[in-house]
Order: structure tokens, then C-alpha cells, then sequence
């Protein structure tokens, strides 16, 4: 049997010269630059890049125009704001508790019936049938029985802290009903002072353009009519004012 014979394996060709890409036509000065990829090298002569590559080899520096300065100092973070939120309107419980608080005991009452209890669903007390959320919006109809409230509540106060003892008072502690505005302004403005910070727990110097405010209030109200009804008006302002009935 004759032995099998190899097939003959076909002569090798030459390699196919490539074509040279456009970024090697460019002179070796040029400045394009492409994105770095490794350098081409030649297909005969392997020892060091072509003549026509003008990137760089890795490691070399890249001619640049950039020029650095001195830099500008920033804040790595900005400072936190501070946590804030809108004001609140005291709902009737609160308002209730808050206006016999400042006014010693003596709340909104005709008869023995207390008005923010008659009047609970009127000023938007929940009845949790229709409603089971309290209106807290400081509308219009609020703003009325406040004020109805207020002048209620203030002529019994200023009637009965003018007749109490000295160290019983909560109204007039730092001057007289019958004060005097130009006599004992001093007085009028300490007063004035402490009453803002019994009725909107900020304190206020009594030489503070705030407090000349009011007391221009009280001086225009006595001046048409009565010292009472003067601090009766302050009286009424305070309580109808947003830093009362607001937190």
C-alpha cells in the first residue's frame, strides 16, 4: 500500500503594505494632537516609532499654552441653613387658654358661657362628622370674633387691674391708669415694654422705636377720649396682633 503524501502547503505571501492614515502625513511639528493611543511603528524597521507619528510616546509632556495662576479660595461647603417654617395660627383651645393667660383668669365670656366654646364650629372647631380637621387659616371671620374677643375682654381687664392691689396686677405694673403722657412718659414707655413681652414674649427696650409706636397708639386714643379706653386700644392691639395669636 503506498503511503499517504501531505498536501503541499500553499508558498507564503508578503505582508500587504498598509496605507498610511492622514494623521501620519501631518509634519512632525504639528500641533493636532489626537487622543493617546499607542505608538505606530513601522512595518520593517521596529526599533523606535515612525518619523511621521507626532503623538508622543506615553510618559512624554504635551506642549500646552495653559498657564496656571494663584487660584481663587472657595469653600469646600456652604454654610447649612438654618431650619425655618412658617408661622401658625393657634387653634380656639390654644387661643382660649393663651388670652386668659396673659389677662390673669379673665377670658371671653358673656354671661357664664364661654364664646369660644358657643361659637367652636363657627371659628372651625371640628364636629368630626362634616369635618375632622380645625381650620387654622387666619380668614376674615377669624379676624372679627378676635376682635370681638379682644374689646370684650379688654374693658374687663383695664376696669379690674386699675382697682387691684399693686402686686396683683398684670397690666398696670410699671404705671398708673391716670399716667400722665407727658409727665410720665418713662413709666408709660416701662409699662408699654412689659406688656409686649407679657403679650408677645419678645423683650423690648423701653427706649426702642417699637415702643414709641404704641405709645403714639395710647396718646391719640386718650386724646379723643378717655385714659381707660387709651389702654383699652393698646389693650385690643395687642391681642388682635399676628405675634399673639401666631407662633
Amino acid at each position: 500500500m503506498a503511503a499517504a503524501t501531505a498536501d503541499p502547503q500553499p508558498p507564503l505571501e508578503a505582508p500587504v503594505a498598509i496605507e498610511p492614515h492622514s494623521w501620519q502625513q501631518l509634519p512632525p511639528d504639528h500641533a493636532a494632537v489626537e487622543s493617546w493611543r499607542p505608538a505606530r511603528r513601522s512595518n520593517t524597521d521596529h526599533s523606535g516609532p515612525t518619523t511621521a507619528d507626532p503623538r508622543p510616546m506615553l510618559g512624554d509632556s504635551l506642549p500646552t499654552d495653559a498657564q496656571f495662576g494663584d487660584g481663587i479660595k472657595v469653600k469646600a461647603m456652604p454654610d447649612p441653613d438654618m431650619p425655618i417654617r412658617q408661622r401658625k395660627r393657634m387653634n380656639i383651645d390654644q387661643l382660649d387658654a393663651a388670652l386668659q393667660n396673659a389677662s390673669g383668669g379673665i377670658g371671653w365670656t358673656v354671661g357664664a358661657k364661654n364664646q369660644f366654646s358657643v361659637l367652636s364650629l363657627t371659628l372651625g372647631k371640628p364636629d368630626y362628622v362634616d369635618m375632622t380637621q380645625e381650620d387654622l387659616t387666619p380668614s376674615a371671620l377669624f379676624q372679627k370674633f378676635l376682635g370681638d374677643a379682644a374689646a370684650s375682654l379688654c374693658t374687663k381687664l383695664v376696669a379690674a387691674d386699675a382697682k387691684a392691689a399693686a402686686d396683683k396686677r398684670v397690666f398696670f405694673v410699671k404705671a398708673e391708669l391716670t399716667a400722665s403722657p407727658t409727665k410720665d412718659s418713662a413709666a408709660i414707655a416701662a409699662n408699654l415694654s412689659y406688656l409686649v413681652q407679657r403679650w408677645h414674649g419678645r423683650t423690648v427696650a423701653p427706649t426702642s422705636p417699637e415702643i414709641t409706636q404704641w405709645q403714639f397708639l395710647l396718646t391719640g386714643a386718650q386724646k379723643v377720649s378717655t385714659p381707660a379706653e387709651g389702654w383699652q386700644a393698646v389693650c385690643v392691639a395687642l391681642a388682635t396682633h399676628p405675634a399673639f395669636y401666631t407662633y
